[in-house]
């Protein structure tokens, strides 16, 4: 009976060991109810320390957490077999969703990995919100698959990264490693480097046993790029690991990647940073000793190439989506012609074309338009690579004293691509004063007549709106920028500092985090030094200020200047690529919530935006998956056009119509149905018309009553509304 018993017990062993490693596989989206009691509020107090988690329940105590109506994205391996053991992956991202980027995938199948990441984890929420669904995550994936807890990591972007610093260390029974990218805090003051008596956050201490524990077991990973601008991030991490090695932690890696700004690696290091988790003997200590020999990841901005340049991959699904849009041949009912629609896509605004191309505003042209209001005039440059797919950044520039409209330097500065650029002039004389703080009332209403202009001509995305100038005009964006700070998205000042110095502070909510660029030339007397100033008070009233220095150079520029400057870099990340990140969020919320349309369309913006850039990439595949989803769906639909009944080839093209609302897509079925309902009201008329030709005038009104009742939409609705009148008219007559 013993060994029935323990054959048993065996047995469901084992079955419960396979049916935990045959869930669900590939991309998924998941939700859970039940909480881990490592989740519960005075857990995660006790961990991190009471005061850290008490200032933000204080702020937010109508905020309760309810797992069940948190979401997951989740990737598992697919080529795996039953009973295979995975690692398991949680991923912190600030910015909303943490879908894994398709380039990721063969990393993870490569070492048996899963991916998880809380949809609802941005900088919009408490921290132990951010906290408590990454430890839920644990707690209810083990119960589906077979998950190996040594292979428990936690790992986030930027604030996710600080997030799960603080859960690879406070919670050694879950977490066995983190992954720091752009991000990271340690639980002891760290001094900031480059601000004497100031210190990064940190949290609780552990208990002496959990830190003897995880410094002899764990292994983090801390990640940054060199051409990152966000310099106090990129101190932030090398700090960190700093003090992960003087803590003496055995299995600590520090990567900086050459080339790479503020983003996600590329797969390769990705790939290395995994493997590191995995088998930390490969690597050790500072993986900068690593890179010498390594290819560097590639910028955004390397010289040899613009970052604006188009893949030699060409989407050929953009030019099968033209081919879709394009009107059929026409169709002849009765001898008639049926005059086609040639239909526009949703996603692109309805703008004055004639007008536009009267004015020649086309790619690489620089146009002057007149400002009658102001009783001035302005120019606009049209970036070379100009199409009207997407919405793109503005750059206002300013010019110096005595000068007139110009697009210099930014115009040469971005290489023409990339921006569009209004060169403006000053609606009073006033700027020869440095544009008094009191008088700036015209400057505006100028601004607002040449934004209203680009806005109804050129399709411009309202929250990437720079302002900038060099001398006089770096001056003035100080000033009049100050009091448009809602409205730009960053200020670039050059060769100047800040008007009134230290006086008529802008209003504290909107300067802090708001990104400023100042740039000067070392031998630039005075303005070097007055913008040296002006860039710290800006720091001390919080802005996110970058400063340049521009060696051997005077008020009047060099030849060379531009060799010198990371002017384009800076742009770059406060703009477009901002402007990629915030539609891919976008678009992966869409696409969560079943907007496929909406995602379809937000994908293919952000996918041209920064054609080599890594998330656009990923756009670019993600666009593509839905375009085949979509095809594949319109492809069965015309199948059903010829094979089922009216009513149900109706209503599937009805679905698919709402489902990629707001693409080329639901244009395409609602298309689809247009000629459904042509073709079946064209097939009633025939049967009108065939009765009517055997003089069977009673039959023949019923099949024209029929269709007036059900084919109001058609297109020849009217004509057979026309003609069963005449014959009601003729039959009156007969009657008679």
């Amino acid at each position: 009976m013993r060994n029935v018993r323990s054959v048993t017990v065996v047995i469901l062993s084992f079955l419960t060991f396979v049916s935990l490693s045959t869930g669900e596989k590939g991309n998924f989206t998941i939700s859970f109810t039940e909480r881990s009691p490592l989740s519960e509020i005075e857990t995660i107090k006790a961990r991190l320390g009471n005061r850290m988690i008490q200032l933000e329940l204080a702020e937010r105590r109508d905020a309760p957490y309810d797992l069940s109506k948190e979401l997951f994205e989740v990737y598992v391996p697919t080529d795996n077999q039953p009973g295979t053991r995975y690692g398991l992956v949680v991923w912190i991202h600030p910015q909303g969703s943490g879908r894994i980027r398709e380039s990721y995938k063969p990393v993870m199948d490569e070492h048996h990995l899963i991916w998880i990441a809380p949809s609802k984890s941005g900088n919009n929420l408490p921290l132990w919100h951010r906290i408590a669904p990454a430890i839920d995550a644990v707690h209810n994936m083990k119960k589906r698959y077979n998950i190996d807890p040594a292979r428990v990591y936690v790992g986030g972007f930027r604030d996710g990264a600080r997030s799960a610093s603080f859960l690879a260390v406070a919670y050694p029974e879950l977490f066995h490693g983190g992954f720091y990218l752009h991000g990271g805090y340690y639980f002891r003051k760290i001094a900031v480097p480059t601000e004497p008596g100031r210190y990064f956050y940190h949290f609780q201490t552990p208990p002496p046993n959990t830190l003897k524990l995880i410094k002899q077991r764990n292994r983090y990973v801390l990640l940054s790029g060199d051409h990152d601008l966000h310099r106090k991030a990129e101190i932030l991490v090398k700090a960190t690991y700093e003090a992960y090695k003087r803590g003496g932690f055995s299995h600590v890696a520090y990567i900086k990647i050459p080339g790479m700004r503020r983003g996600y690696p590329n797969p390769a290091w990705f790939g290395k940073c995994i493997a590191f988790l995995e088998h930390p003997s490969q690597l050790t200590g500072t993986i900068e000793d690593n890179v010498r020999n390594e290819p560097a990841q590639p910028s955004l901005l390397a010289n040899r190439r613009s970052p604006f340049a188009q893949r030699d991959r060409r989407r050929t699904f953009l030019a099968e989506t033209e081919r879709l849009l394009s009107p059929k041949k026409v169709r002849q009912v009765d001898g008639v012609a049926a005059k086609p629609t040639q239909p526009t896509s949703p996603s692109t605004p309805q703008l004055r074309e004639r007008e536009v191309e009267e004015l020649r505003l086309s790619p690489g042209m620089q146009v002057r338009i007149d400002a009658p209001e102001a009783k001035s005039y302005f120019l606009v440059y049209v970036p070379s690579d100009y199409t009207p797919n997407r919405p793109w950044p503005v750059i206002f520039c300013y010019h110096g004293y005595s000068g007139s409209a110009t697009t210099w330097p930014f115009r040469q500065v971005t290489g023409g691509k990339g921006f569009i650029i209004v060169g403006m002039n000053y609606a009073t004389t006033d700027y020869h004063k440095q544009l008094p703080y009191e008088k700036t009332g015209p400057e505006k209403a100028y601004f607002n007549e040449a934004f209203a202009f680009i806005l109804s001509h050129l399709r411009i995305e309202p929250e990437f709106v720079f302002m900038g100038g060099y001398s006089q005009g770096g001056y003035s964006t100080t000033v009049l920028g100050e009091q448009m700070l809602e409205r730009l998205a960053g200020r670039l000042v050059l060769g100047a500092g800040r008007t009134h110095v230290d006086r008529f502070p802008p209003p504290a909510d909107l300067i802090r985090g708001h990104p400023v660029f100042f740039g000067a030339g070392e031998l630039d007397d005075p303005h070097y030094l007055r913008a040296k100033r002006a860039a710290q008070l800006y720091r001390e009233w919080g802005a996110d200020v970058t400063f340049e220095g521009w060696p051997d150079e005077t008020h009047g520029l060099s030849n060379k200047w531009q060799e010198k400057t990371k002017m384009l870099d800076w742009l770059i990340a406060k703009g477009p690529l901002k402007q990629a990140e915030s539609m891919f969020s976008q678009a992966l919320v869409a696409e969560n919530e079943g907007k496929l349309g909406q995602a379809f369309s937000m994908y293919d913006q952000a996918s041209r935006i920064l054609p080599d850039n890594e998330l656009c990439n990923e756009a670019t595949t993600s666009a593509e998956r839905l375009f085949q989803d979509a095809h594949a769906q319109l492809a069965e639909a015309e199948k059903a056009m010829n094979g089922k009944p009216y009513r149900q080839a109706a209503a599937q093209l009805n679905q698919i119509a709402e489902t990629y609302q707001g693409s080329v897509f639901a244009e395409l079925a609602q298309k689809h149905l247009k000629d459904l309902l042509n073709t079946k009201a064209d097939e009633l008329e025939a049967k009108a018309h065939a009765a009517e030709e055997t003089e069977n005038y009673k039959k023949s009104l019923q099949f024209y009553q029929l269709y007036l009742g059900y084919f109001s939409g058609s297109e020849r609705y009217q004509i057979v509304k026309a003609r069963m009148n005449a014959l009601k008219a003729q039959m009156k007559v007969k009657e008679k």
